[in-house]
């Protein structure tokens, strides 16, 4: 994940949540985004198994909140649903119909 898609999702979770993401939450974005396992990410001061069933879930419920539109956002669908949201918030809105 660049930093300028990184930056954008970090503002969408501020305008939603009212704070950004935190070091820790932007450090498992990065590792997910390359696909490295959980056993294998390093976080520091964190077991993968506290990353896995605490960090990373609970960054998933926030991004599903912000990005997912219906769909729960996971490691395997992180970039999918990321690249959509950009994609879908990218595009001019339509005209408001006439009174």
């Amino acid at each position: 994940m660049n930093e300028e898609m990184l930056r954008q999702l970090d503002d969408w979770v501020v305008a939603k949540k009212g704070k950004p993401l935190s070091v820790i939450e932007r450090e498992i974005i990065r590792q997910s985004w390359e696909n490295v396992k959980y056993k294998d990410m390093q976080i520091s001061n964190y077991t993968s198994s506290y990353v896995e069933k605490g960090l990373a879930r609970n960054l998933w419920n926030l991004l599903s909140e912000v990005i997912g539109d219906g769909e729960r956002v996971t490691k395997k669908n992180l970039k999918i649903l990321v690249q959509r949201a950009i994609y879908n918030r990218s595009r001019p809105s339509p005209p408001a119909p006439p009174p």
